[in-house]
């Protein structure tokens, strides 16, 4: 698929609908945890729980913007599709430990 063709916009468009979709499952989560609250403080959890997904949301654009340009840099040195030897290991070896680790993976 070319960069900036017809099909990569069709695509970037159906990745951009599917988060959309997907975004009304926090606003789902925020009001049930919300209903159960008194009346004066429910408005604050609804603000606090929007303002805390669009933090994560936003971190995690930040953190895929910055995987984008590295997988851009090793493309365009010509590193993608071949293994370097013994510093291709090592540089997976540290890229695997701290994924594996984290309470995210």
């Amino acid at each position: 698929m070319e960069l900036f063709s017809m099909p990569w916009w069709s695509a970037l468009l159906a990745i951009i609908l599917i988060d959309l979709v997907l975004a009304g499952d926090n606003a789902i989560v925020i009001a049930l945890a919300a209903r159960n609250l008194p009346p004066e403080h429910q408005n604050k959890a609804i603000m606090w729980g929007t303002v805390g997904a669009i933090v994560v949301r936003s971190a995690m654009l930040v953190g895929g913007l910055g995987l984008l340009w590295i997988a851009f840099k090793l493309v365009r040195l010509g590193f993608a599709g071949r293994c370097l030897g013994h510093e291709c290991c090592d540089c997976v070896g540290h890229r695997i430990a701290p994924k594996s680790t984290s309470s995210n993976s």
